[in-house]
């Protein structure tokens, strides 16, 4: 928590830790600054075996392992010394990492504001206790299903259903801040109203998500079990991210705040703009974080080819395209953007420079 000084009448005021990160206001121009937030993977092993998830499980990525403890440490305090405020600890599934406890508690010594991404399937007392002792921000917890036959449909984990409800039930009786997050698939779609309503019953923050990326080693696999893009559409309010003043006919490759607003780092410390755009890793403990900024830039110079479909779009600022969702190693200019046309209600290929 923060505190706000209520200027009318003098009173301080307490704020959470996104109301807080929303209020910090932008950087002044051409100063070089770290984004505010990003995250990092602890390991990019699971337990379950969702066909959706772009972590493949192929030979490419294997060599990532998991995240040394010692090496964390490094990169917390250059993280912390560069301004970076919220951490969120992912994977693969974190709490899979040996020394998931270790690691939690170096972040939270390093003064960031900690989210924990699970599928609580491997929340114990041990771990409840962890978190208790120095609560995160928030313990996200990514939910399946309704009902085990649905849930186990897409972890394809016999009993991992019953793992997550025994999960999410010590960290709710805990008393630990929850939320549920619901990818929404084709073969969880029929659920997702009563995850809602279960949510909502439990006074539970609840979102739902029904964008699915590709493979980060190129695999389309995952898209697969995505919706059709109009469905899609709708159940996403019928627009995707905002830019961050992208515009029609804006040919640069990132339009988001990918770099600048967010980072993400994988288990060997190698920095991104963002967990689905694995190009161009930049290598924190050799280079250092003062580098990273013009890196970035450099990253965010980059444009489409003057004639590529997205480039003329007049709607791209609200589309969910983006160089790591279009298609993982192809990138946003190689690939096959027809699904993302479909959900912003234009003809494919179409190339018109207004909406």
């Amino acid at each position: 928590m923060a505190t706000d000084v209520c200027p009318e009448k003098g009173a301080l005021r307490e704020m959470g830790a996104d109301e807080f990160i929303r209020s910090l206001p932008p950087a002044p121009a051409g100063l070089p600054v770290w984004p505010v937030a990003g995250s990092l993977d602890l390991t990019e092993r699971c337990n379950l075996r969702c066909a959706h998830c772009y972590i493949s499980r192929g030979e490419s990525l294997r060599r990532c392992g998991d995240l040394n403890t010692e090496r964390a440490g490094k990169a917390f305090r250059q993280l912390s010394d560069a301004g970076v405020l919220g951490l969120v600890l992912t994977g693969g599934e974190p709490l899979l990492h040996p020394e998931f406890a270790r690691i939690y508690n170096l972040a939270v010594e390093h003064g960031f504001i900690v989210t924990v991404f699970t599928n609580a399937t491997l929340v114990d007392e041990k771990v409840v206790g962890v978190l208790r002792r120095r609560p995160p921000r928030r313990v996200e917890v990514s939910m399946y299903g309704r009902t085990e036959k649905v849930y186990e449909g897409i972890t394809r984990v016999p009993g991992s259903f019953q793992r997550f409800a025994d999960g999410f039930r010590l960290l709710r009786a805990a008393g630990l801040p929850v939320a549920l997050k619901y990818p929404v698939l084709r073969g969880n779609v029929c659920e997702l109203e009563s995850a809602k309503r279960w949510a909502r019953g439990m006074k539970v923050p609840f979102r739902h998500d029904p964008v699915v990326a590709p493979g980060l080693d190129g695999s389309h696999t995952p898209l697969m079990h995505r919706l059709g893009a109009k469905k899609a559409s709708a159940l996403a309010g019928g627009a995707g991210r905002c830019g961050d003043g992208g515009c029609a006919g804006d040919g640069r490759l990132f339009t988001c705040g990918a770099g600048v607003r967010t980072f993400h780092m994988d288990s060997r410390l190698i920095l991104y703009p963002c967990a689905l755009w694995r190009q161009r890793g930049f290598r924190l403990l050799n280079r250092g974080p003062a580098a990273w900024p013009a890196h970035v830039a450099r990253l965010r110079r980059m444009r489409l080819p003057e004639k590529a479909r997205c480039a003329v779009c007049g709607v791209r600022a609200a589309c969910p395209a983006c160089p790591g969702l279009a298609g993982g190693k192809a990138g946003l200019s190689e690939a096959k953007l027809d699904y993302y046309c479909n959900w912003m209600g234009r003809p494919p290929g179409s190339r018109r420079a207004r909406p």
